[in-house]
């Protein structure tokens, strides 16, 4: 699309191509804002980004276009509505880096980790079971 081709022109964006999995960690090091920045449209109005746990799980500050999906953690994460307010909150967010801050991104995603979210899932339906019964 035009836009991927205009971002190559960019100095400072950087595409890689394909990295393993395991290896995503390791960029993830020298980011100093994950972002989210999906166009708000039918398909996205439904999507849940599993990435940002990954994000928090590294303390990272995360700034998220207002999915729906984001908005419970919208206490943790930046949520903005406008290209005005997504650069601002980019901004804001560099500066957000004490150790409190961080330490709570990464409890958000422990709670939110996948072990986790099976774990729930299945109390759900063992309850759901012993209802039927």
């Amino acid at each position: 699309s035009q836009s991927f081709l205009r971002c190559k022109e960019i100095s400072n964006i950087y595409l890689m191509g394909f990295r393993n999995y395991e290896t995503l960690p390791s960029y993830q090091k020298g980011l100093n804002v994950c972002l989210l920045p999906y166009l708000i449209n039918k398909y996205t109005l439904n999507v849940y980004p599993s990435k940002v746990h990954q994000y928090l799980a590294g303390g990272k500050p995360v700034v998220s276009t207002d999915l729906p999906e984001m908005r419970p953690l919208e206490d943790i994460i930046h949520i903005s509505n406008s290209y005005e307010e997504f650069l601002r909150l980019c901004d804001e967010s560099l500066h957000l880096t004490s150790p409190d801050i961080v330490e709570k991104r990464i409890a958000v995603a422990k709670e939110n980790s996948i072990e986790t979210r099976a774990k729930i899932k299945i109390e759900i339906g063992r309850a759901s079971c012993r209802e039927r019964v």
